[in-house]
């Protein structure tokens, strides 16, 4: 990965001398993320730290994760990043480089899947009621109901309607019309809404249950430190949300697939435990689950726009659309065919 940011680079190294007496004359590029440019920067003799550019869209996210990890550090500590400073103009951010890896969710353990539960039991002690608590935004792609749900599924199918058709990529095209994806996705819906608790599909969640959420709490967000903790990064799309979509979201996640129902059950056990959830909640839980794997195939649907393309490609310039494109579509069928599995 080539180095891009040259100009603020050296602002930012400017900024992390005055700000620590280091010179961070170190830099490292790290192919990770799948919308912004992050780079490790260190001093010889002194710390490392995280830079991220982020890409320029409207979602706020300099803003959302830098606000959020600034106040979830003085209320989890280590569970999240520290956020050290921000440059809005330049559109970047610097934070605390956590130890720790991302591991496949297959490779997980029993005791690293608890930690994870307990991590998202901690940031759901906190509500909107919470001392000090700012007035965060819902996060990226939150909803409160079935209903917020089904208006996110529905937009992303628009916006691949709209695009599939012109697409720069022959396959793209070609699978837009080979595949009924509007009948498709209905037809999964239906099944799928069908199986929520009756009291779950009409019921708005009020105000003092929402709990933060990153929007994307999943293995390759979660670093696992050498001591079996773990740390929750990546918080740009933060925000308020249904704490059971971020926990749904957990087992449904595109990087989760290769996770063992054991150990499904056991991150579900041992956050109900944590959170002394009832027996309703667990039922509610698993009903969500199957929706958001159908809110999946949508996603990997608006994966094959060219808005989608463009924030990956300001991650990974290199990487070739083609494939890019290919994995989408690949992805989109797999999670057809889980789907269709799990309604047996």
């Amino acid at each position: 990965m080539a180095v891009l940011d040259s100009d603020v680079l050296a602002d930012a190294r400017a900024r992390l001398g005055a700000l620590f007496g280091y010179t961070f004359d170190q830099v490292e590029p790290i192919v990770r993320g799948r919308n912004n440019r992050l780079y490790r920067l260190s001093a010889a003799d002194g710390p490392a730290v995280l830079l991220k550019k982020y890409v320029r869209d409207d979602r706020r996210r300099l803003q959302r994760e830098f606000g959020a990890l600034w106040f979830l550090r003085k209320q989890v500590g280590t569970l999240v990043p520290a956020a050290i400073l921000a440059d809005p103009d330049r559109n970047y951010a610097i934070y605390s480089f956590e130890s720790g890896a991302a591991k496949p969710a297959g490779d997980l353990s029993l005791a690293e899947v608890e930690a994870m539960a307990r991590g998202a039991a901690a940031l759901h002690a906190i509500s909107p009621d919470s001392a000090g608590c700012p007035d965060f935004p819902p996060a990226i792609a939150a909803a409160f109901s079935i209903e917020q749900t089904l208006r996110l599924i529905a937009d992303r199918l628009v916006r691949f309607e709209a695009a599939a058709p012109t697409s720069r990529d022959a396959d793209v095209r070609a699978f837009a019309a080979r595949i009924p994806v509007r009948a498709l996705i209905g037809e999964l819906i239906a099944r799928a809404v069908g199986i929520l608790p009756t009291v779950a599909r009409s019921r708005v969640l009020p105000r003092e249950e929402w709990r933060l959420s990153n929007a994307d709490f999943a293995t390759h967000n979660l670093l696992v430190r050498p001591d079996g903790n773990v740390c929750s990064v990546d918080w740009e799309y933060a925000g308020w949300d249904d704490p059971a979509r971020l926990v749904a979201g957990f087992l449904a996640h595109v990087r989760s697939l290769s996770i063992s129902s054991e150990h499904a059950q056991r991150f579900l056990r041992t956050y109900a435990e944590v959170r002394c959830l009832p027996e309703a909640e667990l039922a509610r839980i698993a009903g969500l689950r199957l929706l958001h794997e159908v809110e999946w195939a949508a996603i990997h649907l608006d994966g094959m726009t060219e808005a989608r393309l463009q924030r990956f490609l300001h991650a990974r310039p290199e990487e070739d659309t083609h494939v890019y494109f290919a994995e989408q579509i690949e992805d989109f069928e797999s999670r057809v065919a889980r789907v269709r599995e799990l309604l047996g």
